[in-house]
């Protein structure tokens, strides 16, 4: 999908459904959103090994009630790796985003959640960002020379919670988790 010839500025965009598979390919050069993610009413998402470039927004938007898995997403170059907005959930395990302004995040309500495991988020100005009361977890991640931040916390009531097993350095700030859990 998508290429220097393709119109329109989503890749892919959902806006009614019940449940999603994007699997499996390649979105790429969309002035906004490789994936946005935004049902009327909520729904379930599954993204397995997709490969999102150089688009100007995340390679991953997920926003309005939506819960999201993505599996082995590889973000070069997209505004976002993966970003949850609002009332929504995400869990992404075994990714990399790479090169943007923000490799992982969450913002806007305390009701939106990112997962991230066994993740890495590298060359970003900002590794994961959390802003607007929102919630990030990392568990077994490298957050690892990122241009500005490692975590970028902007507040809120906003938390980056360690679940332990992640490597925050070389950083020019490489910043502080909120919080650490111990591992069960």
């Amino acid at each position: 999908m998508g290429g220097p010839n393709t119109p329109g500025n989503i890749g892919v965009r959902v806006v009614q459904a019940a449940e999603v598979h994007i699997e499996n390919c390649w979105i790429g050069r969309f002035t906004s959103h490789a994936i946005e993610f935004n049902p009327s009413s909520g729904a379930e998402g599954f993204i397995n090994d997709v490969t999102a470039v150089s688009n100007g927004g995340s390679a991953v938007s997920v926003v309005n009630n939506s819960r999201v898995s993505v599996n082995r997403l590889n973000s070069y170059t997209n505004g976002e790796g993966v970003f949850v907005r609002g009332n929504s959930i995400a869990t992404v395990r075994d990714s990399t985003a790479v090169g943007g302004s923000v490799g992982f995040g969450a913002n806007t309500s305390p009701a939106a959640v990112l997962n991230l495991e066994n993740s890495v988020t590298t060359h970003n100005a900002n590794g994961i960002l959390v802003a607007g009361g929102a919630t990030v977890r990392v568990s077994n991640s490298m957050i690892v020379s990122n241009v500005t931040n490692g975590l970028n916390n902007g507040g809120g009531g906003s938390v980056i919670i360690s679940l332990q097993g992640n490597s925050l350095t070389g950083n020019p700030t490489d910043g502080v988790f909120s919080s650490k859990v111990i591992k069960q």
